[in-house]
């Protein structure tokens, strides 16, 4: 558990990490289960579970079997998760999303989706990313030069260049 502000010069490995202040790796991050509800800054970040409810910043890649963020991320490569879900409160943005499944929707409080310290956030969030790779893709205010999967939904809000798709 991180309360507070804490710098790791070196790599860190944990088993399950809760971050509540803001942390800095200077090298990689790996656990069991991260999750983040203050600031984190790492060069990459691996784990069988990611949970967003603050703020990614810097990353160069995350690594993940379920990723779930109801906060904002910004990662300069890739994402490579096997299930995503993506509330959008705040812009997000990477380079590459990879996945077996992913749905990126508006955080929207009337729906339920409130967060952990009860903080009010309405305002509309747009997902910037370059490329989406998965087989099922169901996306919401999101920009994006490529959505390839194997079945693609684009909802409101969204600006794709090209979707590449095998089921209609």
């Amino acid at each position: 558990k991180v309360m507070g502000d804490s710098i790791f010069e070196k790599d860190l490995k944990v088993g399950q990490a809760n971050i509540y202040g803001e942390i800095k790796v200077l090298g990689d991050f790996t656990g069991d289960a991260i999750k983040i509800y203050g600031e984190m800054n790492c060069q990459k970040a691996q784990a069988e579970e990611i949970s967003i409810y603050g703020e990614i910043h810097g990353a160069k890649e995350l690594s993940c079997e379920n990723f779930k963020a109801y906060g904002e991320f910004h990662v300069a490569t890739t994402i490579n998760m096997g299930h995503g879900e993506c509330y959008l409160s705040d812009n997000s943005s990477a380079t590459e999303i990879l996945c077996e499944s992913l749905k990126v929707n508006h955080y929207d409080e009337k729906e339920g989706n409130i967060l952990k310290f009860g903080m009010k956030r309405s305002k509309r969030g747009i997902l910037t990313v370059h490329t989406i790779e998965g087989d099922h893709i169901k996306l919401e205010d999101t920009h994006a030069e490529v959505v390839r999967g194997r079945t693609i939904e684009i909802g409101r809000g969204c600006k794709i260049g090209k979707a590449i798709y095998q089921v209609s």
